[in-house]
């Protein structure tokens, strides 16, 4: 479904709040990216059988080559064109060459044979060269754990500095899209509950790890009729000490729908790891998605309604992030928080939300001295998360 991204002062549409019910998707797919690259990835067409993307737009180049090195036996299907050339060296390799005018994107399929019973059928890349530079290979891979995102050693002095945005690379290369996640493919996103007059905690709300000591999630998450909850009565497995809720929001307005909630020191691991904020200091030139850098109409809010998503967000996933990915200079791709879902719309007199009708997200860009601040949070680049306290 194509959704597009606008800003809107006014709704003249009934919203809610997007409160909770179980989302599951029936249509199940798997995206496989060779050491988190931003040159290509794998989409599973069906058994056996891959779409492969090269996305060569992401570079300021006239001519490429590029070399994959594939771990198993692989047929490859390419479409006639006059733009690449395509050579086969021997059943586990393949070589593309522009030929002319490097156009953005390569497309080939590639299909995995002589299979035992129990392996996988993803096309695992063992080597892969751009121009004879080498962007992926075992020993990259070894280098991409989540103890190497940790990166405090370089900056001394302080007394904590993380890399955002990415998830280790046994979460990062294969990942599960248009159905349930996987543990891992999405490790900033947190659970939010809500303790009853009974103190039985339910699933309340989503949020985003953005430091080792903040969440940020939607204000109507942690707040009723505009008054902040009690620390008490909201559970997240962390521990909460404070919830800081945006001044300017007020019920019912769809603008500054944003709080940040303080939690105990969280050790981020293969599993937990925080999500880079969008904001003016990063490089916003290598975006996947052009609609990231859409002239927004109005500053504060997103409303979709004619843009590229896998599920359309539902009931229950307040709080949660829109979310970018983006190439850094590394080759590698991280992931940016562009917006907090606020509202969904439906039919008037109905309580669930309709994917045929907008949603509405609060930007976070304007909003990012506020957010830095009661995150304790300083970027030094564009990937990294720095001197957390």
């Amino acid at each position: 479904m194509w959704v597009k991204i606008l800003f809107l002062f006014c709704v003249t549409n009934i919203f809610r709040e997007v409160s909770t019910v179980y989302l599951k998707d029936t249509v199940s797919s798997k995206k496989y990216v060779p050491c988190n690259l931003g040159l290509l990835h794998f989409d599973k067409v069906r058994e056996n059988y891959w779409k492969c993307t090269v996305n060569f737009g992401l570079y300021n180049m006239t001519d490429a080559v590029i070399s994959i090195v594939f771990n198993n036996k692989i047929n490859v299907d390419t479409y006639p064109n006059n733009y690449f050339m395509v050579q086969r060296t021997n059943k586990y390799s393949v070589v593309i060459s522009s030929k002319q005018l490097l156009l953005e994107k390569f497309v080939f399929n590639v299909s995995t044979e002589n299979l035992k019973k129990n392996d996988s059928d993803v096309p695992v890349v063992s080597w892969l060269t751009l121009n004879n530079i080498t962007l992926c290979n075992d020993r990259i891979k070894a280098a991409q754990r989540a103890m190497s995102l940790n990166v405090t050693h370089r900056h001394p002095g302080k007394l904590h500095a993380h890399v955002c945005g990415r998830r280790p690379i046994n979460h990062a290369e294969l990942v599960t899209v248009r159905t349930e996640a996987q543990q891992g493919d999405w490790p900033w996103h947190v659970a939010i509950f809500l303790k009853d007059k009974r103190n039985v905690s339910s699933y309340h709300c989503g949020g985003n790890v953005i430091s080792r000591t903040a969440i940020l999630t939607a204000a109507h998450c942690v707040s009723n009729n505009s008054v902040v909850r009690n620390v008490s009565t909201m559970v997240i497995v962390a521990g909460i000490k404070q919830i800081v809720m945006h001044p300017a929001y007020k019920k019912g307005i769809p603008t500054s729908d944003l709080a940040i909630i303080k939690v105990n020191n969280i050790d981020f691991t293969d599993y937990v790891q925080p999500i880079c904020v969008w904001g003016p200091v990063f490089d916003k030139n290598n975006l996947y998605n052009k609609e990231a850098t859409t002239r927004f109409r109005f500053k504060f809010n997103i409303a979709q309604n004619v843009f590229n998503v896998a599920v359309n967000p539902l009931n229950g996933d307040s709080g949660g992030g829109l979310v970018f990915s983006t190439m850094q200079p590394d080759h590698k791709t991280s992931w940016f928080l562009r917006g907090i879902l606020s509202k969904c719309f439906g039919p008037v007199r109905t309580v669930i939300c309709d994917p045929s009708y907008y949603v509405v997200y609060t930007d976070v860009g304007p909003y990012f001295g506020w957010i830095y601040y009661h995150a304790d949070l300083d970027f030094s680049n564009n990937i990294m998360v720095s001197y957390m306290n």
